[in-house]
């Protein structure tokens, strides 16, 4: 054993450990157990404990045990276990969804829950050992090796929410969910950028006690100087999200109120047919609960409808009191069946409005069925949810759905403007066509998610552009589902919304065609049970609603349901599990976000500037050995 200065040096693969701290992280490196534990310590940072010190202390951890590995295999296995313990202690309830049905799935349980975080710490693994083998072939300082941390995990979480159909569920920038200061930093980078903001934050602590240690300084003196950088990084971004959030104060949709109704239906209650009836009832009554101020839209979540609709049943509901129901439900059209939101207007029928376009693998259809059902017996690939044919996706590559109306007779006066077609509007491309769904007095344009859509950054302000030779039943005309019919700037062009909203300066401005001016998310999250589930996808639509400057209304059968302002703050909830009605008014949105208009080429700004400051870094000390 070494000796430098009366304080113990350990050599391992070749690099100096000085004092207990990094004799305590060679362990770390060396062993799963340890490992696994700082990844579960990394889970205590996302709902909904949000305790993001822990998590904070654990990525430290975790590239403190990655500087010390002597070889990218010894790192890979480093950072796998360190994912392992931190995907199962996060996803924990990831298979709460096959005791629903246990005589057919709770066999695979122990399979899901075992194997699903091994598969996703495999990213974490490739991550670090890419890292390390960087770090000893082109012979890495601490700074370069801390850069090259914050834009390798930035890379890695940008492919885990886009590669095999995107898993964004656990993003970094999450752990700040019940800091609404620091995660108003989303409306400027979004999910995605608030991650690289704080892996900076993080990876400065480590740099700081790297530095330390090579320059045979305190280690202490290290991570208080780490602390402190980052602190102060942390600050400017509560500074100027508290700037934000006194700058909009919410504003209201004068004569808009929305009900959402959330039943709270067991699960296993829910897909058994017997209770249909019942179930019906419990959401009729919901929604006629009296008050004092009537609904002007009355909203079901994902799934509601006891039964399916078709376009030979779109008359089978009867009338509500309110003037419009959006119902989450299933849609049948021919062999395509579709997770939908309906409508029903007063007096007229159901139709579908949006039609789910990211499924859940597994869930909602079984990938690859056709290609595996000819090597394996028939039945034999069954999808979690009720029912032996898959989901099918929506048509539309977007869904902007535009509800507008005009001041004939105020809040009852309901009028199908779009009864026997559907407005175009020309794009440019002669395959495509702006559409719209149906108009409604005095509620503005929105964007639909049901349920695992609301996990996807930047899926809000897409363009509405459809297939125009889909082809669908005639009935469904007014909705999305149905064929387009073209527009020509020689017709008259469609009249433009004059739907009035408030701005920033208290002026009114019309809404644009295209534009949605609130979020609806539906969901379903009656699969995960009381547990963390509901939680952390609770928060994905709340920065849905923060990066877009969009309020967002949020409808779950068993909760949590709520109404959320353009910049997150709830302002009325159901909490999870809890039967009732939620009603208030509509937030209106703020003028849009900087992320709103540039998506995630702002986060794509960041990782080729951090790029640069590494290769720059490296060039500065190529110059300065010449």
């Amino acid at each position: 054993m070494a000796q430098r200065r009366g304080r113990p040096l350990y050599r391992i693969d070749g690099l100096l450990i000085q004092n207990h701290l990094f004799k305590w992280i060679q362990s770390l490196a060396s062993n799963p157990l340890p490992m696994f534990c700082v990844g579960l310590m990394g889970a205590l940072a996302m709902a909904p404990m949000h305790v993001w010190l822990s998590g904070v202390a654990s990525i430290v951890l975790l590239m403190l045990a990655g500087w010390i590995c002597g070889s990218g295999i010894q790192a890979q296995r480093c950072a796998w276990w360190w994912g392992y313990g931190f995907y199962m202690g996060s996803l924990y309830w990831i298979g709460h969804g096959l005791w629903v049905d246990a005589p057919r799935f709770a066999w695979f349980w122990p399979v899901v829950f075992l194997v699903s975080p091994a598969i996703l710490a495999i990213y974490t693994a490739l991550m670090m050992g890419v890292l390390v083998r960087a770090k000893i072939v082109f012979s890495l300082s601490c700074l370069e090796y801390a850069l090259g941390f914050v834009w390798m995990w930035a890379i890695m979480e940008w492919i885990l929410g886009h590669a095999f159909t995107g898993f964004p569920w656990l993003l970094v920038a999450y752990m700040w969910g019940n800091c609404l200061p620091v995660a108003q930093m989303a409306a400027y980078v979004g999910a995605y950028g608030l991650g690289v903001l704080t892996l900076c934050w993080i990876s400065v602590m480590g740099w700081c006690v790297l530095d330390a240690h090579q320059r045979s300084k305190s280690l202490m003196v290290g991570l208080i100087r780490g602390c402190g950088v980052g602190l102060v990084g942390m600050l400017i971004c509560i500074f100027v999200g508290t700037m934000r959030l006194a700058k909009y104060p919410t504003h209201y949709h004068e004569k808009i109120t929305v009900r959402c109704v959330q039943p709270a239906i067991d699960q296993k209650e829910k897909i058994d047919p017997s209770y249909a009836t019942a179930h019906w009832h419990t959401l009729w009554t919901l929604s006629h609960t009296p008050s004092l101020n009537p609904p002007s839209v009355v909203i079901w979540p994902e799934g509601a409808l006891p039964w399916s609709i078709t376009p030979d049943t779109h008359h089978a509901l009867p009338e509500f009191s309110a003037p419009v129901v959006l119902i989450g439900g299933d849609y049948r059209d021919g062999d395509a069946l579709y997770n939908a939101l309906l409508v029903k207007q007063s007096g007229k029928g159901v139709y579908p409005l949006y039609a789910k376009q990211h499924l859940v693998p597994f869930g909602e259809y079984f990938p690859g069925r056709a290609w595996l059902e000819k090597m394996l017996p028939k039945g034999f690939l069954a999808k979690i949810t009720p029912g032996a044919r898959d989901f099918s996706h929506g048509p539309f590559i977007s869904a902007i759905t535009i509800l507008a109306g005009g001041r004939d007779t105020g809040r009852d006066a309901i009028r199908a403007g779009i009864a026997s077609g559907t407005d175009t509007m020309a794009t440019g491309n002669p395959r495509t066509s702006v559409t719209y769904g149906l108009t409604c007095a005095e509620l503005p344009p929105f964007r639909c998610l049901i349920c695992y859509e609301s996990i996807f950054p930047g899926t809000i302000r897409t363009p509405l552009v459809t297939n125009a030779s889909k082809k669908t039943h005639p009935e469904t005309q007014p909705a999305i589902l149905a064929p387009q019919k073209e527009w020509h700037p020689a017709q008259t062009q469609p009249s433009k919304p004059k739907i009035k909203s408030q701005t920033q300066e208290g002026k009114s401005a019309p809404y644009t065609q295209s534009a949605p001016q609130w979020i609806l998310n539906i969901t379903n999250d009656g699969w995960f049970g009381q547990s963390w589930g509901p939680y952390q996808h609770f928060v994905c639509a709340q920065f849905r609603a923060i990066e877009e400057g969009l309020p967002l209304v949020r409808v779950a059968n068993t909760g949590i349901s709520a109404i959320i302002d353009p910049l997150g703050r709830i302002l009325q909830s159901l909490s999870l599990g809890q039967r009732g009605v939620l009603d208030g008014a509509l937030p209106v949105a703020i003028p849009i976000t900087p992320y709103g208009r540039h998506q995630d080429r702002i986060f794509a700004v960041m990782v080729v500037v951090l790029a640069f400051l590494l290769l720059g870094h490296r060039g500065w000390r190529f110059y300065r050995k010449k």
